[in-house]
């Protein structure tokens, strides 16, 4: 049972693109745009969460204690703050992880941690059998939250990234059954 203090994971709604866009504009030199977010929610090849505090609003949504990690948070706040949130897509066996993003005031929580491997999950329940990201070169911290969940280094794109421009490093994760 989930406690007041519990982080849950919910289905990303079209209620939820404001708060997530004030995070994007946080984290991110090229954010995506509310559209971007809007074609997330309803692709039917898509997984995307957003992380909250509290009780699930419905069935759907994931919660903290189905992992072996409880995470809790110290600080009180509005009911339903998103804290973070995931977009991803599992299309012909092949998963692509889009988005991530935690919220400043909440991150080294292992809160992507929790979405990611979420995310994972449910990839594996709809037959991904290989996952594939990329991430800014710089972005030490997402480099090895991926290679602990089991992601590898498979290559470079140069210069995909703009503001500023950046490579990225392609990352692999093959799913076992």
């Amino acid at each position: 049972m989930t406690g007041p203090n519990t982080i849950i994971l919910e289905p990303m709604d079209v209620h939820h693109i404001a708060q997530i866009l004030n995070i994007e504009n946080r984290s991110f030199s090229t954010p995506w745009s509310a559209m971007s977010f809007r074609n997330e929610v309803f692709n039917p090849d898509g997984i995307a969460f957003v992380a909250v505090p509290g009780q699930a609003r419905n069935e759907n949504g994931f919660e903290a204690n189905t992992t072996k990690e409880i995470l809790t948070r110290s600080e009180t706040g509005p009911a339903k703050a998103i804290l973070g949130y995931i977009c991803a897509e599992c299309r012909f066996g092949e998963g692509h992880i889009l988005n991530v993003a935690v919220h400043p005031a909440h991150r080294r929580r292992r809160l992507a941690r929790f979405m990611l491997r979420a995310v994972l999950e449910e990839m594996r329940k709809r037959g991904c059998y290989t996952v594939y990201l990329e991430v800014r070169v710089s972005n030490t911290a997402a480099v090895r939250l991926y290679e602990e969940a089991g992601f590898r280094q498979t290559g470079r794109r140069k210069l995909y990234y703009v503001r500023p421009f950046e490579d990225a490093v392609l990352m692999q994760l093959e799913m076992k059954d």
